[in-house]
C-alpha cells in the first residue's frame, strides 16, 4: 500500500468532502470564572459542591457543557495523515446513507 502525501490538492478535496457531510454535534465544557458577587445576586443562598457557602469578592470557576459543531475538516485532515484514504472512509462510512435492499428492487419494476 503506498502512502499518499498530504498536498494542497489533496487537502482541498477533504474540505470539500467535509462541506458535504452533515453537522454533528458533540457536548463539551468550558470553564469560567465568576465572582461570588454575581453568583449571590442571583442565589442569595449558593453553596459549593462541598456544602461550604458562597462568598462576596471572591472569584469561583464553573464548568458549564457547551454543544459545540464537529468540525469534519480537521477531522478527516486528521485521518488522512493517520491511514490514508482508508481512515478517511472509515470516519465518513457512519455518514452514509445505507440504502434498503427493497428499495432498489422497488425502482426497477
Amino acid at each position: 500500500m503506498q502512502k499518499i502525501k498530504l498536498t494542497k490538492k489533496v487537502r482541498k478535496q477533504l474540505e470539500n468532502l467535509a462541506k458535504k457531510l452533515p453537522t454533528h454535534h458533540y457536548w463539551a465544557y468550558e470553564y469560567k470564572t465568576v465572582a461570588g458577587d454575581k453568583v449571590l445576586e442571583e442565589h442569595p443562598d449558593a453553596k459549593q459542591d462541598d456544602g461550604t457557602p458562597v462568598k462576596k469578592g471572591v472569584n469561583y470557576t464553573m464548568r458549564t457543557p457547551v454543544k459545540r459543531e464537529r468540525n469534519h475538516k480537521r477531522r478527516l485532515i486528521s485521518a488522512f495523515k493517520k491511514d490514508g484514504a482508508q481512515g478517511v472512509e472509515q470516519y465518513i462510512q457512519p455518514y452514509l446513507k445505507k440504502e434498503s435492499p427493497t428499495a432498489a428492487t422497488e425502482g426497477d419494476r
